[in-house]
């Protein structure tokens, strides 16, 4: 089950969902373009592209998979990334998945206190995503990123987005259009109230305790 804050329900459908299991649904079928980090491309490895008008409602995910059983994800808003930042650091963060497994406070680093990511009985606030067979976030979150990947390819096959883009790279083609698909597709779900966007979001000074719902620990 998940467990942990239920305001977290934003970020475990973009960033577990959408920015997450569609993109291993998508990949048998297109060889995308790599972002693994390189030598020639040390910090950073991607693509650019812009869009007009300026998308105002864009986050993003970074997952950082801290051991074989365990991945870490942040969702993150340019307000939101410098206060994210002590839980961007492996060391921070592998201590804090022990602490949680152990259910101890005392474990948790002193600069992940303020926050508040396990309550004082040692329970975590923070979702918590167990893939284990028959877990009903895990199953229903695959069910809909299949649903989105067949929606996705379908529309793909019939846009000529690579013919538009200017690019004879399928994969590169798919990794613009999906990203651009998918941000449409959580404003759609945030106007139609089926989900509400964390009040960090909206916030000029964001708080430790306010970003915790941007925050998802994802087990097998």
């Amino acid at each position: 089950t998940a467990a942990g804050d239920s305001s977290a329900g934003y970020a475990v459908v973009f960033s577990y969902v959408l920015d997450g299991l569609v993109w291993e649904e998508l990949w048998p079928d297109t060889a995308l373009v790599s972002t693994d980090i390189t030598l020639e491309k040390p910090y950073w490895n991607g693509a650019f592209w812009a869009v007009s008008p300026k998308r105002t409602r864009a986050p993003g995910t970074n997952s950082y998979r801290i051991d074989d059983s365990a991945t870490v994800t942040l969702t993150w808003t340019d307000g939101t990334l410098k206060l994210l930042g002590p839980l961007q650091r492996k060391p921070n963060l592998a201590a804090l998945v022990h602490a949680i497994r152990q259910r101890d406070t005392a474990l948790v680093p002193a600069e992940l206190r303020p926050y508040g990511l396990l309550h004082a009985n040692g329970n975590p606030a923070v979702a918590v995503i167990e893939e284990r067979s028959g877990n009903t976030v895990s199953v229903a979150g695959r069910a809909m990123a299949r649903m989105v990947a067949q929606q996705m390819n379908e529309w793909l096959a019939h846009a000529e987005v690579q013919r538009r883009l200017g690019t004879d790279n399928r994969g590169l083609a798919l990794l613009i259009a999906y990203h651009e698909y998918m941000w449409e597709l959580l404003g759609a779900l945030t106007d139609q109230h089926v989900l509400q966007e964390p009040a960090a979001f909206g916030s000029a000074a964001p708080t430790p305790e306010g970003v915790r719902p941007l925050i998802l620990l994802v087990t097998k």
